[in-house]
């Protein structure tokens, strides 16, 4: 696929503005959408407490996967390092 066929958007964003990323979504693919609002965030929970080195080696195995992503969607996830 080329880079104008894929929309990426991170679930922190649809749910800080349900009806705004939506119609970009249905804007992107050509539609005509419905209005969201009001829309819970499902499996929301608040970050584990893992251990500092269980942490560390996650970080370590998943940067070069999440610095491709965003290398490929010009976009900072503001994930960790």
């Amino acid at each position: 696929f080329s880079p104008e066929q894929i929309y990426v958007t991170c679930s922190e964003d649809f749910f800080a503005e349900p009806a705004a990323v939506t119609a970009r979504i249905w804007e992107f693919l050509g539609l005509t959408g419905i209005a969201l609002d009001n829309v819970p965030a499902w499996n929301a929970a608040p970050p584990l407490d893992l251990e500092p080195s269980t942490r560390a080696a996650l970080r370590r195995r998943f940067a070069p996967g999440i610095e491709h992503l965003e290398s490929l969607v010009s976009r900072s996830f503001g994930w960790p390092r």
